[in-house]
């Protein structure tokens, strides 16, 4: 599925350096059962690996290195990631929740068990300061 981001999807027993990050400061790197997620220091960018229906970019194929989600550009700088077993939350400097991936037992926070396969923000009344998965 690509999780481990070196653009196969062959096991690693070393640790390996992904040279698709070369040049960038992450800041965070969370890892879920079916995929990886990582944020960039500065920009705030987030970055998916693995399978597609996990990754955010509005398709189920697998992704097998990490790819920007673009989709992210009008939302808030996003501070932080968890990610489940296929899902992730992103957290903003504005203390927005954002959420994507699977949501077969309702994990997304939509009321419903429809995967979100794009970014989706959540409307929550109160600023958020920490989310876990």
């Amino acid at each position: 599925e690509g999780r481990l981001g070196h653009g196969d999807v062959h096991d690693c027993g070393v640790p390996r350096k992904v040279h698709t990050m070369d040049g960038m400061r992450v800041k965070r790197i969370a890892c879920g059962a079916a995929h990886t997620v990582l944020v960039t220091e500065q920009e705030g960018d987030v970055y998916t690996t693995g399978r597609g229906l996990a990754c955010g970019h509005g398709s189920l194929e697998d992704i097998h290195q990490p790819t920007r989600i673009q989709s992210l550009a009008g939302v808030a700088k996003i501070v932080t990631c968890e990610a489940g077993a296929a899902h992730t939350g992103l957290l903003t400097w504005h203390g927005e929740v954002v959420m994507f991936g699977w949501n077969g037992q309702g994990q997304v926070g939509r009321g419903d068990r429809i995967d979100q396969l794009t970014p989706l923000v959540l409307h929550i009344p109160h600023q958020i300061i920490r989310i876990a998965l």
